[in-house]
């Protein structure tokens, strides 16, 4: 499916499609809703940043567990190119602050749902794992200090360390959370596609 906003091209997968689409239908609680939502401010506030140092976006693309925003950053600097890194984890605990609020003021369970949600994607897209925005800006760090090569293999070593403790905690809310897969799910996607990244 693809579409076009304010000169932006979008292009989302039909197994995206069919699996929002299931899991909508599915999601009693409303929890991936608000998840979706949250996530796409997350993507916003790089297009925002991208948007404010004149970064030219060619495509958005959605897929199965993947959101890739195709622009050219390469005439950045590297104190833009964190900006534009950081501003998406930036914008989702800008909105924990505004929920946080809305629920002090209208006392709503929404809301608290809604700060849980920015903070988890918030904080998880912080850490410094490859295909994650801290990732993405310990690569800028590191690929001014060391070889391509090097990095490639640092950003790969902080990754695995990073995640094998928390599908550790991912596994421990599959067993006592009413069975919620998502933080799993997660990991687990990840670990693959770093492991599929090195063997290739």
């Amino acid at each position: 499916m693809k579409f076009q906003i304010n000169k932006i091209r979008f292009c989302v997968s039909f197994p995206a499609v069919a699996f929002f689409a299931l899991a909508l239908v599915f999601d009693h609680g409303g929890n991936l809703l608000w998840c979706l939502i949250s996530s796409v401010f997350h993507e916003l506030g790089h297009i925002l940043a991208m948007h404010i140092f004149k970064v030219k976006i060619k495509c958005v693309s959605v897929n199965l567990g993947d959101i890739k925003i195709i622009s050219d950053c390469s005439r950045l600097s590297m104190r833009e190119d964190i900006i534009v890194s950081l501003s998406g984890v930036g914008l989702n605990l800008i909105l924990c602050v505004v929920f946080g609020l809305l629920k002090l003021l209208l006392n709503s369970d929404v809301f608290l749902q809604l700060l849980r949600v920015n903070l988890c994607i918030g904080v998880f897209n912080a850490l410094p794992v490859r295909y994650l925005d801290g990732g993405q800006i310990l690569s800028i760090i590191l690929s001014k200090q060391c070889s391509y090569k090097t990095t490639e293999r640092i950003l790969n070593l902080v990754s695995i360390v990073f995640l094998v403790p928390i599908a550790v905690l991912g596994l421990l809310f599959v067993l006592q959370a009413e069975f919620n897969f998502s933080l799993l799910f997660a990991v687990l996607y990840l670990v693959y596609t770093i492991i599929s990244k090195e063997l290739s």
